[in-house]
C-alpha cells in the first residue's frame, strides 16, 4: 500500500485526479482519500500537524507492506520552480540530527537535502530545499516503515527570484506538471515495499546486534529494518557487525547503521 501525506490540499488534488481517489466520508481527523492500494492524507500545514497525520495513518490503515511519500513543495536558492527534487537528506532546523532516506535504485530524479523550519521562509540554505514538513513526517514515518521505504518528493515553489506564494492552483499546476515522474516513482517504491515483505532476518544474526546494547522496542524494530535494507544492498552483515562492535549506546549503533545503508545506496 501506498500513503502519501500532503500539508495541503491543493498539494494533494494532482494525486486525487491522477489516481481517481475518493474521499472517505466518515469521520476523521484529517480529509482521507482512497483507492484500493493508495490512499492520501492531508495533514494541514507545520510539523506537529504532519506528525499527528503521519501516525494516525499507520494507525488507520495498519498497512503490513506500507511505503510513505511526503509530497508538497519547496523552496531553494537557485533550482528552477517546478523541479521535482527528492529528499537525500532531512534535517530539522536548529538540530544537528538528520535523516538520511536511501535512494531508490536507478534513480534518475534529482536529489537534495532538506532543512525544515517551523515558520515560513524567504531565505534559504546554500544547496539546501526549504520547507516545513518533511522533518515530522520522515521522522514519524520510519517508525512504522523501514526507511528505504519512505521518501519526501518536493516541487520547487520559490526562489531567490520568485518570492513565496500562497496561490494554491498555481501550486496544484507545478505538481500535476510532473505528475508522471511523481507516478513512476511510487510505482518503484511499492514495487520496493513488495520485495520487502517476503524477506526475512535469521534470529541468530537480529541477536548478534541486540546483545550490543540495550534497545527499547521500538529500536529493535528500527534496527530490524537497516539490517533487512543492508542485506537487499549486498551488505555484509558480519563487517556491519565488526563496524560497530565496540559501540554501547543503542542509538549511536543506529546512527551508525543508517549512515551504512545510505552510503551502500549511493554505490548502486
Amino acid at each position: 500500500m501506498l500513503i502519501c501525506c500532503c500539508a495541503l490540499h491543493c498539494e494533494a488534488k494532482p494525486l486525487i485526479d491522477h489516481y481517481r481517489l475518493q474521499k472517505l466520508h466518515a469521520e476523521h481527523p484529517f480529509d482521507v482519500y482512497r483507492q484500493q492500494n493508495i490512499a492520501v492524507v492531508v495533514s494541514g500545514i507545520g510539523a506537529l500537524n504532519m506528525a499527528a497525520a503521519t501516525a494516525w495513518a499507520a494507525a488507520f490503515f495498519e498497512p503490513a507492506r506500507a511505503c510513505w511519500i511526503n509530497l508538497g513543495v519547496a523552496g531553494h536558492q537557485s533550482l528552477a520552480v517546478g523541479e521535482l527534487v527528492v529528499a537525500s537528506q532531512i534535517s530539522q532546523a536548529g538540530d544537528n540530527h538528520s535523516i538520511y532516506p536511501v535512494p531508490l535504485p536507478k534513480l534518475r530524479l534529482a536529489l537534495k537535502p532538506v532543512i525544515s523550519h517551523a515558520q515560513p521562509q524567504s531565505s534559504y540554505h546554500d544547496d539546501a530545499l526549504c520547507d516545513m514538513e518533511a522533518y515530522a513526517f520522515i521522522h514519524s514515518a520510519s517508525r512504522f516503515a523501514p526507511l528505504e521505504l519512505c521518501h519526501s518528493l518536493k516541487i520547487i515553489s520559490d526562489n531567490a527570484q520568485h518570492k513565496p506564494h500562497r496561490d494554491k492552483a498555481a501550486i496544484s499546476q507545478l505538481i500535476h506538471a510532473r505528475i508522471d515522474a511523481i507516478a513512476g516513482f511510487a510505482a518503484q517504491l511499492m514495487d520496493l515495499a513488495l520485495q520487502h515483505a517476503r524477506q526475512k532476518l535469521p534470529a541468530e544474526q537480529l541477536q548478534r546486534f541486540l546483545a550490543l546494547a540495550h534497545f527499547t522496542q521500538t529500536q529493535q524494530i528500527q534496527l530490524k529494518k537497516l539490517l533487512l535494507g543492508l542485506r537487499q544492498h549486498d551488505y555484509s552483515l558480519d563487517q556491519s557487525l565488526q563496524s560497530i562492535d565496540r559501540m554501547v549506546d543503542s542509538r549511536q549503533i543506529l546512527r551508525q547503521l543508517e549512515q551504512q545503508l545510505h552510503r551502500q545506496s549511493e554505490q548502486l
